[in-house]
């Protein structure tokens, strides 16, 4: 099951890391369709799309980019973490805890799923 077969099938936490933004931002054409293509999985009912602002002093992300697939089983809770040699599944208690708390505070700091959508699209405006 990849990504988006994951977020079509049931509510997920998934944070997509700011990093992997910005490298298409070297390119405007690309950063606007990556923006585009963000706004788009926002429309879908299982996905909410939330920003922390590069400007943000509440939040440093120190991490890769990370994908947390969590459920109405617990136990069955697994977070991918990319990392230079490819995706890494952790599954074990104490990393699930780990995540789950960096993408609380996370959660904490964002902005809403409204205003991060506003955001978005003024950024592409001015692309």
């Amino acid at each position: 099951m990849d990504k988006q077969e994951a977020t079509d099938s049931r509510p997920n936490r998934v944070p997509r890391s700011g990093t992997a933004t910005s490298r298409e931002g070297q390119n405007p054409r690309a950063s606007a369709r990556g923006a585009s293509q963000l706004l788009e999985a926002a429309e879908r009912p299982t996905v909410t799309l939330k920003v922390i602002p590069f400007t943000s002093e509440d939040f440093v992300e120190a991490t890769q980019p990370v994908f947390y697939a969590g459920g109405v089983v617990p136990q069955l809770d697994t977070v991918q973490v990319d990392s230079a040699v490819g995706g890494v599944f952790l599954g074990m208690g104490t990393q699930l805890k780990k995540y789950g708390t960096l993408l609380d505070l996370a959660e904490r700091v964002a902005l809403s799923a409204e205003h991060s959508r506003r955001f978005i699209h003024d950024i592409t405006r001015e692309l």
